[in-house]
């Protein structure tokens, strides 16, 4: 009622459709987000009179653990779970952004109860913790809106011994900063401490992982005859560069595709072509292959090409033919 703070009539309810346990409410424009463990519910409250609302959609699979999973930001509102990172701009169903992320990748990371996500309005990054309540370091990851990528941080980004609470928002003159609240565990140090969050980089040993490519022909087997890599980096020392492939969209772990037989230098920008022979796991041709690219840091790939062709097998003749 108008002017009653907290106070809720029995009379004053909406039909959501069968037993919920809400975990956390939050709004965008006019549409209300309904968080239980399992789903998301959204309503339309765009109507003055609240006999008007009524469920726009249920979305299953997008539910959370913890309040601390969700962010309200200026274009949306963001959460995570152990099925991925959702992103609600007020039309439409939910957004899968992590659909780039390996399943089991995303699972490992996202085990957890204590998942926090924020958002830095600065560079329109959300920022997700695997875990609020640890003895140990915990992984992040970080996503760019602008570039639609992630970038996954370190486990010592945050530190260890820390329990630490959701993340808030807060000016700082006329920036917009992201904080939040850590206590320790230790009992000789027990102070409550604010820190502010800090996406200073760093170098880091990183891989590339292309698509699952078929050539435009995914029935047809192929034979690899010979894969040519354009790369460079500042480590003088590194004169070669490994590469790791998987075949037939089966997934799991890359096998080694060998060192490079020969490695050619060119003068413009420090440019190298390293030359990669099949090996053994591909005589008898493939579909599809995708290939990764462990490297140090600072490494720049320019191009990958393959050299292929297809297999045409003769027709056989059918049983009972002369």
């Amino acid at each position: 009622p108008v002017g009653a703070y907290d106070t809720f009539p029995a009379s004053y309810y909406i039909d959501l459709g069968g037993e919920i346990t809400i975990e956390h409410m939050v709004e965008f424009g006019d549409r209300l987000l309904i968080f239980d463990k399992k789903r998301v519910l959204v309503l339309n409250i765009g109507s003055p009179n609240d006999g008007g609302w009524f469920k726009e959609g249920q979305f299953e699979n997008m539910g959370i653990l913890s309040s601390s999973s969700v962010f309200k930001t200026q274009i949306g509102v963001v959460w995570a779970n152990q099925h991925g990172c959702f992103y609600y701009n007020g039309s439409g169903p939910p957004k899968d952004l992590t659909d780039k992320i390996d399943d089991a990748t995303w699972s490992t990371f996202a085990g957890g109860e204590n998942m926090i996500t924020g958002y830095i309005p600065l560079k329109n990054q959300v920022v997700i913790l695997k875990d609020g309540n640890f003895t140990t370091a915990t992984d992040t990851y970080l996503y760019d809106f602008r570039t639609s990528s992630w970038t996954k941080g370190a486990p010592s980004t945050i530190g260890s011994d820390y329990k630490i609470t959701n993340f808030i928002s807060y000016y700082q003159g006329n920036v917009e900063n992201l904080t939040t609240l850590l206590y320790t565990n230790s009992a000789s140090n027990p102070n409550i401490l604010t820190r502010k969050w800090s996406d200073t980089s760093a170098d880091q040993n990183g891989y590339f992982v292309l698509k699952d490519e078929d050539f435009g022909q995914p029935a047809l087997r192929k034979k690899i005859y010979r894969v040519v890599v354009t790369y460079r980096n500042t480590s003088a020392a590194l004169d070669s560069v490994q590469l790791g492939y998987r075949k037939d969209g089966l997934g799991g772990s890359f096998q080694d595709f060998g060192s490079a037989v020969s490695l050619y230098k060119t003068t413009a920008q420090n440019w190298k072509v390293a030359h990669f022979s099949p090996p053994a796991g591909l005589s008898t041709g493939v579909n599809s292959i995708q290939f990764k690219l462990p490297s140090t840091k600072n490494v720049e790939i320019n191009d990958l090409t393959v050299e292929f062709r297809v297999i045409k097998k003769r027709a056989e003749a059918a049983s009972g033919d002369d």
